[in-house]
């Protein structure tokens, strides 16, 4: 994407090989990649990274919700600097972001949101299985189920 410029740490490189990490991206897309070699310059620029958003698991795994709401979930995966709302149940929560190290030196990143009253036409007994819906800024919604 023109005028986004990162650079990555390399982890190993061949002749015809690059591992490098990439720092966490301010959004969602396609991005060109180029390879800056001393002195000769650039390499060739069609070679692209699709960076998506994803979504992972939840901590606690298995969550419950009443009809006073729940405890504060922790949902990990990729793509969330590019979140524009997440609803619960079909409401909307208020969200932390964090960069969280899951292993060694990988990262991912996680939601954390306290989970909403469990409306009464899902969980007319008080508990229920709602949906996790998850939009970025292009508009584009992921969702996974959860008992809450």
């Amino acid at each position: 994407e023109t005028g986004i410029t990162n650079t990555c740490e390399v982890q190993s490189s061949t002749a015809t090989d690059i591992t490098c990490k990439i720092p966490n991206l301010n959004k969602i897309g396609d991005f060109s990649v180029k390879v800056k070699v001393a002195p000769w310059g650039y390499s060739n620029s069609d070679v692209m990274l699709s960076y998506a958003m994803k979504l992972g698991d939840t901590t606690p795994s298995s969550v419950v919700s009443g009809s006073l709401g729940g405890p504060s979930v922790q949902l990990q995966g990729t793509g969330y600097l590019s979140i524009a709302s997440v609803k619960v149940c079909g409401v909307l929560v208020d969200t932390t972001y964090e960069e969280v190290t899951v292993s060694g030196d990988e990262t991912t990143d996680q939601l954390t949101f306290t989970l909403p009253a469990c409306p009464s036409d899902i969980c007319p007994s008080g508990t229920g299985v709602c949906s996790i819906e998850v939009t970025d800024y292009n508009g584009n919604t992921l969702s996974k189920s959860d008992h809450v």
